[in-house]
């Protein structure tokens, strides 16, 4: 399910995510990335050992990222 709360951000810091995207970051509107940190205006994600902030208002949702082996 999408992240709703802080809490939901706050207890998947450290983990990957799927970020979906209204406008493009890094060039692409789907990122998966791992989650490192929160605040009121921004997500903080790492992908490919590159650290950058996602506003939220360019945000369409966030959730777990789920992996098939």
């Amino acid at each position: 399910r999408p992240f709703k709360t802080e809490k939901d951000y706050l207890n998947h810091i450290g983990k990957e995510v799927e970020v979906k995207l209204l406008t493009p970051v890094k060039g692409s509107k789907f990122l998966e990335c791992v989650l490192t940190g929160y605040d009121c205006n921004n997500i903080q994600v790492k992908l490919n050992d590159e650290e950058f902030k996602i506003p939220h208002q360019k945000i369409e949702k966030v959730s777990k990222a789920i992996k098939f082996d």
